[in-house]
């Protein structure tokens, strides 16, 4: 399912049901985690798949659900894109890109931690965006000119099982968490 502006560019595209914009752009992305358990810290990684080139994008946004907090404090990383830089703030975590390279196609990781809530939100969704500005921080508007594409992600539940191993950096384990 998709949600097209009036020049036919993918808004809103859900990553379960491949919308034409979406493949026509050339990529796929999913969340893991390590830990649903409340009021713990939880390694997240979002994994971007590129299929075809896309080079007008600088920035990879990722937003959590409400009451998910990412831990600034904490170093994170991007795997698969040289010299990229992520930034963590308490409301998102955004990777930035060299600009006039674009993205190119391979396997595109980000990972950081965040703080599990006691309870999820009722709209438990992530939303990951690709932005053609390295300075995009908000794409709740999903007519920002910045914006490329967004994906909403289903949330994980508290209690729910991960689905696969998440790689944790060697440095990552003395880290403070939060």
């Amino acid at each position: 399912v998709s949600l097209l502006d009036s020049s036919q560019r993918v808004l809103e595209a859900s990553e379960e049901v491949v919308a034409t914009g979406l493949k026509e752009l050339g990529a796929n992305v999913s969340l893991v985690f390590t830990s649903s358990a409340p009021a713990e810290p939880s390694w997240i990684s979002v994994q971007l798949e590129v299929f075809s080139p896309i080079p007008d994008a600088e920035a990879i946004l990722i937003t959590p659900p409400a009451g998910v907090t990412p831990a600034a404090k904490v170093q994170g990383q991007v795997v698969g894109v040289p010299s990229a830089v992520l930034d963590v703030t308490s409301a998102h975590a955004r990777a930035r890109l060299v600009r006039g390279v674009g993205l190119t196609p391979g396997l595109i990781t980000v990972q950081f931690v965040v703080s599990v809530p006691l309870v999820m939100p009722v709209f438990n969704f992530w939303r990951v965006a690709l932005c053609s500005a390295a300075t995009c921080v908000r794409h709740a508007d999903p007519t920002g000119q910045s914006v490329l594409v967004s994906f909403p992600l289903k949330g994980f539940d508290i209690g729910q099982t991960r689905a696969e191993e998440l790689y944790i950096p060697p440095d990552a384990a003395g880290a403070p968490w939060l």
